[in-house]
């Protein structure tokens, strides 16, 4: 830490290659680590500007370098150091190794870290702090417990940290192992000494006298009343409380509340967020009860509480949805697969899931040729046209007709939309190819992969049995096997004609007649009204010949395709 050569190396890696522009630095901030913990990003960019303006001045060879790249960088390692002072992590045999390992990336990662850290501190001072305890007997300690550490948890102190961190149960922790957040690094490790950790104690005293000033409690706070430690105060007061049976029946309390509950949808006030708070309790009681010493083994992982919550969800949506969380949770690092991540992914995913697929009959039917590329807007209905009254007109395609009378409607049809303006519709089901898939937006991904689960999709490419891909890579369902005779062997598609309706004979292409009685055939037959109907009604034709075969009207009578006898 308080090597100048150790520093200036640290300098070289960051990219001040050359010896000059280090020793202009250190000239004005300090030769070592500790030169750079209470550096200001303000300062570090006055400085980059007097070099700006002094290198205009001087050769190529002579020019300090400095710019916005290092400015991040040393802002940065400094920020890390004074956490690292504020947990007595900085005096570390390994720390110069710690430090010569931070990359580029790294500090922007931890950059995040104080953003959402800042974030959340001032919803923190901006919290309503929850009721006061009105008991502290031990059946209901463990939620009374819980209600104090959050008021705490809620609270600034002195040290701009949560007030949490004064009543963890190890006053020291492991700067460097694995934690979510800056924030619950600091909760964790953060050291008890020093005037600003004193005040923060007595604060976390007179909050305790607030809350338990009127129960059973009072005992313990009188026991403290003069050094005012909040500390021991908490942690007596839990001693007293948490006896090994007190902590045995906690831990058979969150089995029990773990094998009770069910989801299975949203139900009136019951909830995927109250099935989580469930959960999230019984955890909390199995890590209070965790005392291996003592044979309660209690404590779950991470990843077994993410089995748990997935072992008690039967809803369908919801039971895809937490599979495809834990699966994209398990392509992270390690230290990023926690219970906390997972339910923030599955909800997120589901909320999203829900809001834009709304229609039941999207999400829980698989009709994979309800939807083309195109819909089509409702279009307007025509006007019936005709005399009297009746039905009305038919309107166009998508429309409705009206109007009096039994002519036909002429409505106008259904504007034909393209899918891309309208909300985003995933149906039909289909393999996208790499340029499709990637100009869809990750809601809309989501979405997708999201239907495909929810209609019974092998995984993100194969659609269920039953069904094949186009070569558009659209699910289409297969038909099943049609039973083929012989016949319809032979004859294809092209069905035979049907069979006669009637036994008629077919109607003779010739016929031939005595010219001297045809005209009075022919008016007869035709049924015309001519003058001498009456006088012509008797004749007959005597004899018919057809293809050379004659017929005598007497002995063969033959008719016409309309049932007219023509002999």
């Amino acid at each position: 830490m308080n090597d100048t050569n150790v520093f200036g190396n640290f300098l070289a890696r960051i990219g001040i290659p050359n010896a000059r522009s280090r020793t202009a630095f250190t000239n004005v901030f300090g030769d070592t680590f500790e030169a750079i913990i209470d550096v200001s990003k303000d300062d570090l960019n006055s400085y980059l500007s007097n070099n700006t303006r002094a290198n205009q001045a001087l050769l190529p060879n002579q020019v300090i370098t400095f710019g916005q790249q290092h400015v991040f960088r040393i802002h940065t390692i400094g920020q890390i150091l004074v956490e690292r002072q504020t947990c007595n992590a900085l005096n570390v045999p390994d720390i110069v190794d710690i430090l010569n390992a931070i990359t580029e990336q790294d500090c922007r990662v931890y950059k995040k870290e104080i953003e959402e850290y800042e974030k959340h501190k001032k919803l923190r001072k901006d919290a309503k702090l929850p009721d006061k305890v009105v008991s502290t007997e031990k059946g209901t300690w463990f939620e009374n417990k819980i209600a104090i550490e959050d008021a705490l948890n809620r609270q600034i102190g002195v040290r701009e940290l949560p007030l949490s961190y004064v009543i963890r149960k190890n006053a020291t922790n492991d700067f460097d192992g694995q934690y979510a957040s800056k924030e619950e690094r600091l909760i964790n490790c953060a050291h008890h000494s020093g005037p600003e950790f004193k005040d923060d104690n007595e604060r976390v005293y007179s909050l305790l006298t607030d809350y338990i000033k009127d129960t059973s409690g009072k005992n313990v706070l009188e026991k403290y009343k003069l050094s005012k430690n909040g500390r021991r105060t908490w942690l007596e007061l839990c001693l007293t409380m948490e006896s090994p049976e007190y902590l045995s029946n906690l831990a058979v309390q969150a089995d029990k509340l773990m094998r009770d509950v069910v989801y299975k949808g949203e139900k009136g006030t019951f909830g995927i967020k109250k099935y989580h708070q469930i959960m999230t309790q019984a955890f909390n009681m199995l890590s209070e009860a965790h005392n291996p010493a003592e044979g309660r083994d209690t404590q779950l992982s991470e990843s077994q509480k993410i089995t748990k919550f997935m072992s008690r969800v039967k809803e369908n949506d919801c039971a895809k949805t937490c599979l495809e969380a834990e699966r994209e949770l398990r392509k992270k690092p390690l230290s990023e697969q926690t219970f906390n991540n997972f339910y923030a992914d599955m909800l997120g995913s589901l909320s999203k899931y829900r809001t834009m697929v709304k229609s039941d009959s999207i999400t829980r039917s698989f009709n994979v040729n309800a939807v083309g590329s195109v819909l089509h807007e409702p279009g307007r209905g025509g006007r019936g046209r005709g005399r009297g009254r009746g039905n009305g007109g038919r309107g166009g395609r998508t429309g409705r007709g009206r109007g009096r009378g039994r002519g036909r409607g002429r409505g106008r049809g259904g504007r034909i939309i393209p899918q891309g303006n309208l909300a985003f519709n995933p149906l039909p089901l289909r393999n996208y190819s790499n340029e499709e898939w990637q100009k869809l937006t990750y809601d809309q991904k989501q979405v997708v992969k999201h239907m495909k689960l929810a209609n019974g999709w092998i995984n993100q490419t194969t659609p269920p049995n039953g069904f094949y891909l186009d070569d558009q890579g659209i699910a289409r369902q297969q038909q099943p096997m049609r039973n083929v005779s012989a016949i319809d062997s032979n004859v294809g598609e092209h069905p035979l004609p049907p069979p006669p309706t009637q036994q008629n004979p077919p109607i003779p292409p010739t016929i031939t007649t005595n010219p001297n009685s045809a005209g009075a055939s022919f008016a007869r037959t035709r049924g015309q009204q001519h003058s001498d109907m009456q006088s012509t009604a008797g004749s007959t034709i005597a004899t018919v010949t057809v293809d050379g075969r004659s017929y005598v009207s007497s002995a063969n009578p033959l008719f016409d395709a309309s049932g007219n006898r023509v002999n």
